[in-house]
């Protein structure tokens, strides 16, 4: 048995016992998954942008969220099952000599909502750092300038950050 096969029985094991883990157990588990699909899909020559990005994102987000708060055992079963399956699944492809093909449509889709998720992502950060400035008495102020591209209309966000003056304090 290879040691893929070691693991992949592993993660099944532990989704059967989700009760019987300690969530650092499942939080390690789960990031040693992430890094073993990112691995088997590197091998094999399929892009962090191909098919399944979003299920990679998903088991990044739970393992987050197991260290974070509770999770339910449910969830983190369900986690763990996926994790394996996709591990397995990948494993067969290595091992058939099959290439993977996904159509140009495919991966425009999955570019579209990576290119999302990291806009959400840019989204909530800035929103921490603007309340951040806003404790720290600091005025943020944000303009959107649309340039002309090619393509389009193109938002382009301009800031600047001051100490708030004594009469803003006040408001």
């Amino acid at each position: 048995m290879s040691a893929v096969n070691d693991f992949v029985s592993e993660l099944f094991r532990a989704a059967n016992e989700v009760e019987k883990t300690t969530s650092f157990e499942q939080t390690r588990l789960i990031r040693r998954a992430v890094e073993t699909i990112w691995d088997l899909r590197e091998q094999l020559g399929i892009s962090e942008n191909a098919a399944g990005y979003d299920e990679i994102m998903e088991l990044r987000r739970l393992g987050k969220a197991i260290d974070d708060l509770p999770v339910a055992p449910g969830e983190v079963k369900e986690g763990l099952l996926k994790a394996a399956e996709m591990i397995k699944g990948l494993h067969i492809i290595q091992h058939s000599c099959v290439e993977p093909y996904f159509t140009d449509e495919e991966l425009r889709r999955e570019e579209q909502l990576d290119t999302r998720d990291h806009l959400f992502g840019a989204a909530r950060m800035l929103n921490i750092i603007i309340r951040q400035a806003n404790k720290l008495d600091m005025s943020v102020k944000a303009q959107i300038i649309t340039m002309r591209t090619p393509h389009g209309p193109m938002p382009q966000i301009s800031f600047s950050c001051n100490e708030r003056d004594r009469s803003e304090k006040d408001l």
